[in-house]
């Protein structure tokens, strides 16, 4: 079975789930045979963007919704999102320091401390235009960092995944 371009992966501890732009699961307990593991319960539409697996329970963000799952197989929509503005897309997740974290087009940050309720804390990040979407994300050492896609190169941070900073990228080393 041919696999189409994927987006995410997790593991739980003793499998793989990886999602993919069509829409579709894939699940592996050894990470070299793959099966589709989309459930009859799935509510997602749409391409699938990141997945992350925290809190015994699996996460998936797509353009406008979040999803949740125990099993990597059945899927339950929890979209719950205010502020979530016409051309806001789900691109990333990330969860740390007890805070969901998702990113978006437009440079936009969504939260959430229970995964099932999300909002928009800051509305434009300073020092740079609003464009590109935040494509990636990471905790690790009390901060979490984005990634935005333009052609800036632009690099986000923050403490708390609330308040956000734009620091110039340097792309010289010497």
């Amino acid at each position: 079975t041919s696999i189409s371009v994927l987006t995410g992966i997790a593991f739980d501890g003793s499998q793989f789930v990886a999602s993919s732009v069509t829409g579709s699961f894939f699940g592996s307990s050894s990470g070299t045979n793959w099966f589709n593991t989309s459930g009859t319960t799935q509510t997602l539409t749409g391409p699938l963007r990141d997945l992350i697996y925290t809190n015994e329970t699996f996460l998936v963000v797509n353009d406008m919704q979040v999803a949740t799952s125990t099993d990597g197989r059945s899927w339950t929509n929890r979209s719950s999102i205010t502020n979530f503005g016409d051309g806001d897309y789900l691109e990333s997740v990330v969860y740390g320091n007890g805070r969901y974290v998702a990113g978006s087009y437009y440079r936009a940050i969504f939260t959430s401390t229970d995964g099932l309720t999300w909002t928009r804390p800051v509305l434009e990040l300073p020092n740079s235009p609003n464009w590109g979407a935040v494509s990636g994300l990471a905790y690790g050492n009390g901060v979490f960092v984005g990634v935005v896609n333009n052609s800036y190169g632009e690099i986000l941070t923050s403490a708390d995944g609330l308040a956000w900073t734009s620091p110039l990228l340097n792309t010289n080393r010497t």
